[in-house]
């Protein structure tokens, strides 16, 4: 939900992001645009959208890209997939969920990548991993990756971390993300992050995850899926911890 009260789904199935108003009536939706080389393009798989004031952010999942619109749905920009050496070699691109920050910075959940969130400055360029387990990569570091050859590099510390599901994030820059610590599909656990690199700053045992939002007034909303039963945790926003679960039930 935008701050225009505007509702943004993500229609994975049908390419395409659909707008409704604040009473889910549809109101437009994004599939085709022509895009910065005036060519005609088209999101395909697009499993995550983020809005902000002026844009709205699409994860386009198979066309491994941002693509950025204004909120009538004009296309605006595309910010392609982050190169560093720092990413494993042969590695996959697949944003399937993204949030942004005051300043313009993406903070993109990958599905193939383990590292941590991506944080991609507003230009595009990579600005490094955050996360549940912090990933703290520094310039000798990058630099001595650079001039290895590739069996030195196979062979060097491997950056591996928590899977991550889904994200959002607060007013203040706090970080809400969904992951999997063990070995389910959906996520296990929500972190509170700080966007500015310092580390875990709450989280709280979610069986089941697979999205994060803020509500308002202190609260954050996890929602869960298992087999017939969807239930929607209620956590305090401050510490994450638990107010109360409401949902479907279909044992009942």
């Amino acid at each position: 939900v935008g701050k225009d009260n505007k509702v943004y789904i993500a229609d994975a199935t049908n390419n395409r992001i659909v707008v409704c108003n604040r009473y889910l009536q549809y109101t437009f939706e994004i599939s085709t645009f022509t895009n910065n080389q005036g060519v005609p393009d088209a999101l395909t798989n697009p499993q995550g959208v983020f809005v902000t004031e002026d844009y709205i952010y699409v994860a386009d999942t198979d066309n491994n890209r941002i693509v950025l619109f204004d909120l009538e749905g004009e296309y605006v920009d595309t910010i392609e997939e982050p190169r560093s050496d720092v990413f494993p070699e042969n590695s996959i691109y697949k944003p399937i969920a993204l949030s942004v920050d005051a300043a313009g910075r993406m903070y993109i959940v990958s599905s193939t990548t383990y590292m941590g969130v991506i944080s991609i400055a507003p230009d595009g360029e990579f600005q490094g991993f955050i996360g549940a387990q912090q990933v703290n990569i520094s310039a000798i570091d990058i630099l001595w990756r650079r001039i290895q050859a590739k069996e030195q590099r196979e062979t060097s510390t491997q950056y591996v971390s928590t899977e991550f599901n889904n994200i959002t994030i607060d007013e203040q820059g706090y970080i809400y993300i969904c992951a999997t610590t063990g070995t389910g599909s959906k996520g296990d656990t929500i972190f509170k992050v700080s966007s500015s690199g310092t580390g875990v700053v709450a989280q709280a045992s979610v069986s089941e995850c697979f999205g994060v939002a803020i509500l308002g007034n202190g609260y954050l909303a996890a929602c869960t899926y298992e087999g017939m039963d969807s239930k929607v945790h209620i956590l305090n926003q401050a510490d994450l911890t638990p107010v109360t679960v409401v949902g479907y039930d279909n044992a009942n």
